[in-house]
């Protein structure tokens, strides 16, 4: 998680960044299938081997729940916290999110 303390544009440029940067790995696997699946056959399942792994953080990690927006009542951040309130308090929809709630505004 990025330090809270952190201004708001350097939060923002982390995030930007590490996006860009995790979004290089998946197409670097991809540009390189084509040379090792051994041909147009088993391209294919080479492709959805790699795209069923890449999300296997997706899975072992908690959910995570990201609002990005102007932290005004009108946005009904309080229904979004409401729901994850109740999802934490569920013991059949563990684990419990990670919430990240990112903006500027008088909330």
């Amino acid at each position: 998680m990025l330090d809270p303390a952190l201004p708001l544009i350097p939060r923002v440029a982390s995030a930007i960044a590490f996006s860009f940067i995790a979004g290089l790995v998946p197409s670097a696997l991809f540009a390189g299938l084509a040379s090792v699946s051994g041909g147009t056959d088993s391209a294919g399942a080479a492709i959805g081997l790699v795209t069923q792994g890449s999300a296997v953080g997706q899975l072992l990690g908690p959910p995570l729940v990201v609002a990005v927006g102007r932290l005004h009542p009108q946005k009904g951040y309080d229904v979004l916290l409401d729901a994850v309130a109740r999802w934490v308090a569920d013991p059949r929809l563990q684990p419990a999110p990670l919430v990240a709630i990112a903006g500027d505004g008088p909330l």
